[in-house]
């Protein structure tokens, strides 16, 4: 006999004893072994290999039982939480457990305070550790499964009388945030890097935030946006403009087990995410919107045709009812549908107004100079933003920013780097520093790995002179008094938050009386048109030499009205803003 022929014989037998093969394959299986046997006597022996074989897979054997897998959850509706009857719910339970179902596992749920489950986790004591943000660093302690669960983002929440509006009125206040709690770790670091000196009170949970703000003994506290927005109305709690932090929520497990079941997970989310009708939308809809979409079951769907005529009337009667009664509740659920995209669409506004409302509030005149402004985000809001502010030594700062992502998330990135130029920008001299010491900060603060590219000039109103630096942006154009055009293309450096080790440099200009300066993102020159053609800098040059009120004000709107007839029936697709500065004849 070969090795190979053993080999195979050896792995059946070993498949047999393991009960690792289905019954209908033992049969087969022993009669392939025997037909190799020599002798007479196979029936006998086939005989008692198979009365062996159903002892050996169908009778218990003692303490045989399946593994239990051990769940660990802290309390954060309604993503996680224990229900009034005591047992686990929420999102996070509706996943798992119907993955749990289809893979066979037996779940086990174990509820305790959020420091302690990450230190059960670290210690092998739980195998699964439900609604935890990821970072790079938690990456190196447990392992992580792939597919996101869902989105989310840390806010500030404050009494409705509280006069906190931004971050800087933190220094010196008492902010109650959960212990080691990934946006507490965030904060912690927004707030060195800002330079406030907050006094932290440490939490065991959420709830608890919420119970020390009621009580007066803190003056903010921190909370992850899904659960302020389920619990902020009904304890009374205003929600700030602060926002910061955007994190991916998972699945983790210990670092010293394997990964077959996070793999197991991250299939079936894929299957989940790829369906709209599936588990996955539906608990979306009921946790977070209060929505339970209305799926007909396979059951009530007719496979056959009842024999005879009473019978096909009655299904028939019978299935007008179901179909009146299900378009009821689908018009009922459409309602609630609708107000729930309303008010998603309102909390976009809101978040639209927060962000108008870190931009500068009034155009500026100052002595011979005059600025003004505009934005329009491709979405309810942008990652692009603009900045002008006076500084020491009668000189004035304008800068113009293009964050490297759209959407809620391109906004929180741009908060945070508009409040680091500003604070810097008046701590230090040099531009070069400026924008160095900004880098370091942008790259120590940004687990998402987001870049932003940057025009930043500092203008001397004395002697007109301004030195600018090109981190990664398009050059401005400058429209001289004869009526040429420059473009400030000098200095140019790496975008902001791609390399510590950057090396950042500047240039100077002067302007003279009568010249305008246009700052601009690139969502002005990749306007495109149905034929999927650019605006380009040439079209943009030519708009500017043929506008004849040299005010800045008059000089957007030329630029903004040759976008919309260049673009006409063709939706933006990316943010628009631009700067205008012009210096009086």
């Amino acid at each position: 006999m070969s090795k190979k022929e053993k080999g195979r014989k050896q792995s059946f037998w070993s498949r047999l004893l393991c009960k690792g093969i289905k019954s209908d394959e033992i049969h087969a299986g022993i009669s392939k072994q025997l037909a190799t046997l020599p002798g007479s006597d196979i029936s006998l022996i086939q005989g008692t290999l198979l009365v062996l074989a159903f002892f050996f897979v169908f009778l218990p054997s003692p303490g045989q039982t399946a593994v239990p897998l051990v769940i660990g959850y802290s309390e954060n509706p309604p993503l996680v939480f224990t229900g009034k009857n005591g047992q686990p719910s929420g999102f996070y339970i509706d996943i798992i457990q119907y993955i749990g179902k289809k893979e066979g596992w037996q779940l086990q749920f174990r509820t305790d305070q959020w420091n302690e489950n990450l230190k059960k986790l670290e210690e092998n004591k739980i195998d699964l550790l439900l609604d935890i943000g990821f970072s790079e660093a938690r990456s190196r302690i447990f392992h992580f499964n792939r597919e996101t669960l869902l989105e989310d983002w840390a806010q500030i929440y404050l009494i409705p009388a509280s006069p906190i509006n931004t971050i800087l009125d933190l220094d010196e206040k008492k902010i109650g945030m959960v212990k080691n709690d990934i946006h507490s770790i965030a904060f912690i670091q927004v707030a060195s890097s800002v330079g406030i000196q907050p006094e932290t009170i440490e939490t065991k949970s959420y709830r608890e935030n919420e119970m020390l703000l009621d009580a007066g003994k803190v003056d903010a506290i921190i909370l992850p946006r899904i659960y302020g927005q389920a619990s902020g109305d009904d304890r009374r709690l205003r929600k700030s403009p602060l926002m910061f932090n955007p994190i991916e929520l998972r699945i983790a497990a210990p670092r010293s087990t394997d990964t077959a079941v996070l793999d197991r997970i991250d299939h079936h989310l894929r299957e989940l995410k790829s369906n709209s009708s599936s588990l996955y939308y539906r608990a979306l809809d009921r946790r977070l919107e209060g929505i339970q979409k209305i799926v007909l079951p396979q059951w009530l769907s007719p496979t056959w045709v009842v024999a005879g005529v009473f019978g096909l009337i009655t299904i028939t009667f019978a299935f007008t009812l179901l179909l009146k009664r299900q378009l009821r509740i689908q018009a009922l659920a459409l309602e609630k549908s609708i107000a729930a995209r309303q008010k998603q669409e309102s909390e976009l506004q809101v978040a639209r107004s927060i962000q108008q409302g870190l931009l500068p509030a009034e155009p500026l005149d100052l002595q011979d100079y005059h600025i003004r402004a505009l934005l329009q985000p491709a979405k309810a809001v942008g990652g692009d933003f603009y900045d002008y502010f006076t500084l020491p030594g009668n000189k004035l700062c304008l800068l113009i920013a293009d964050v490297a992502d759209k959407g809620i998330p391109a906004a929180l990135f741009m908060a945070a780097v508009k409040t680091f130029l500003s604070i810097k920008a008046k701590d230090l001299k040099e531009l070069r520093q400026i924008l160095t010491a900004v880098n370091k900060e942008v790259i120590d603060n940004n687990d998402s790995c987001m870049f932003v590219t940057l025009f930043c000039g500092i203008l001397d109103l004395q002697t007109n002179t301004m030195e600018y630096s090109l981190a990664g942006h398009e050059p401005p154009m400058l429209l001289r008094n004869n009526n040429t055009l420059e473009r400030l293309d000098q200095a140019h450096c790496p975008a902001l938050g791609l390399d510590e080790e950057s090396d950042y440099t500047s240039a100077t200009t002067t302007l003279s009386a009568g010249d305008a300066l246009l700052l601009f993102t690139d969502g002005v020159t990749e306007a495109m048109n149905n034929a999927e053609e650019l605006f380009g800098e040439e079209r943009l040059q030519e708009t500017l030499l043929r506008c004849l009120q040299r005010t800045p004000a008059g000089l957007l709107n030329s630029v903004e009205n040759g976008l919309a007839a260049f673009t006409g029936s063709n939706p933006q697709h990316d943010d628009i803003t631009m700067l205008c500065l012009i210096r009086e004849k």
